[in-house]
């Protein structure tokens, strides 16, 4: 197990914003004006709940909230679900400010978080966890530079709509839960779609944003903190977005590298995404990865390569109602044989275009799930997903 001090690293982002609070305060938060070290104190809640009813081909395949093991066991199911939350905004300075926020999961450790829930769908009480935690640093040395210090909300969204095609760290599950050197089928399938997580990746983030460029630094040493070193899960990244008009259309690159479980992927790509004048929003987004696993006794020894895009068009309707009508094309590489190679794509995906059908609480996770069940031996099972 890596040992990474959570409550050290806290410690020390503190140190840091104090640090940066007495030596750059320019601007002090006040409520009174004899009182001008007052520290502003905002504390919210959230209740989420949901009635949610699953049929039973969808429990077959994801397991639904009660895990059920076999397609033959599987029935139609109803449940409240969802999540409640205490968050607390503090506002030391100008130009440094935290958030740490208390609450239960939708997803967690496997399972969905369901009110009322009995002992055959996990704990009959809903843990409370952390699910915020971290330091937020304006001008950072620049002005143009900030850092995000804990539990990051990084992300790499080229469209800036929640749709991230291949790194949301906060809204998937295990980066490596794709890699293996089988043939993939209806199980392991099936696996990957009912394995509900929210992770908390923490580390550093850094922004050095201007007008038209943004320049993210990303260091994720404990995206997932899994016990045993080769259960464990690292992200460092740079990603670069660039503005080429008034129509927020823009670029997007990445490179990334992701460790963990013994195994090492690279991946790279980016992207596009033009407004028009008149609504219409026209995307793309390619991506492709390589590495290695380990190769020992917990970890086979295989060779890693696969790839994934997106095209897509979209047209926002004039009024109030703010409708949109769009079409979109999204694959991602699968594993067709056992040849010592994993060529399934691996991802922190979050795609939500489709929710009942690949939403990770509403369906079963990913358009590798999309009508197909089974397939003929010389058909191999890859993702695709059209949209309309």
């Amino acid at each position: 197990m890596k040992h990474f001090g959570f409550v050290g690293f806290l410690a020390t982002a503190f140190v840091l914003t104090f640090t940066v609070r007495s030596e750059a305060q320019e601007k002090p938060v006040m409520t009174a004006k004899d009182k001008t070290d007052t520290v502003k104190l905002t504390m919210t809640g959230e209740v989420d709940l949901d009635y949610v009813w699953r049929r039973e081909e969808i429990v077959a395949f994801t397991g639904g909230v009660g895990g059920t093991s076999t397609p033959a066991n599987a029935g139609s199911e109803n449940s409240f679900e969802g999540f409640v939350a205490v968050r607390l905004n503090a506002e030391l300075s100008d130009k440094v400010s935290g958030v740490i926020e208390f609450g239960t999961k939708e997803a967690d450790a496997g399972h969905l978080s369901v009110f009322a829930g009995s002992s055959a769908t996990g704990p009959t009480a809903l843990n409370v966890k952390l699910r915020e935690a971290y330091v937020m640093v304006q001008e950072l040395f620049l002005p143009e530079l900030q850092a995000q210090i804990g539990v990051t909300t990084w992300n790499f969204d080229l469209r800036g709509k929640g749709e991230s095609m291949a790194f949301d760290p906060r809204h998937s599950q295990s980066f490596f839960r794709n890699v293996n050197g089988a043939p993939d089928g209806d199980v392991t399938l099936g696996a990957r779609a009912g394995d509900y997580q929210e992770p908390e990746p923490v580390g550093v983030w850094l922004r050095y944003g201007r007008e038209k460029l943004v320049l993210d630094l990303v260091a994720l040493p404990a995206v997932i903190e899994g016990g045993p070193p080769h259960q464990d899960e690292a992200l460092y990244a740079i990603d670069l977005l660039y503005k080429i008009d008034d129509r927020e259309s823009r670029i997007g690159l990445i490179a990334a590298s992701t460790s963990g479980r013994g195994i090492e992927i690279y991946t790279y790509g980016g992207g596009f995404d033009y407004r028009t004048a008149g609504g219409m929003d026209l995307y793309a987004e390619l991506y492709f990865q390589n590495g290695t696993s380990g190769g020992s006794a917990v970890i086979p020894s295989l060779s890693i390569g696969g790839y994934a895009y997106q095209g897509g068009i979209e047209y926002a309707v004039p009024g109030d109602l703010k409708t949109w009508i769009g079409a979109n094309w999204t694959y991602y590489s699968g594993d067709s044989k056992a040849n010592g190679k994993s060529s399934f794509f691996a991802s922190y995906e979050n795609i939500h275009d489709l929710m009942i059908i690949e939403d990770m609480i509403w369906a079963s996770t990913g358009t590798r799930t999309i009508g197909r069940s089974s397939w003929p031996a010389d058909s191999p099972p890859t993702r695709g997903a059209t949209a309309i």
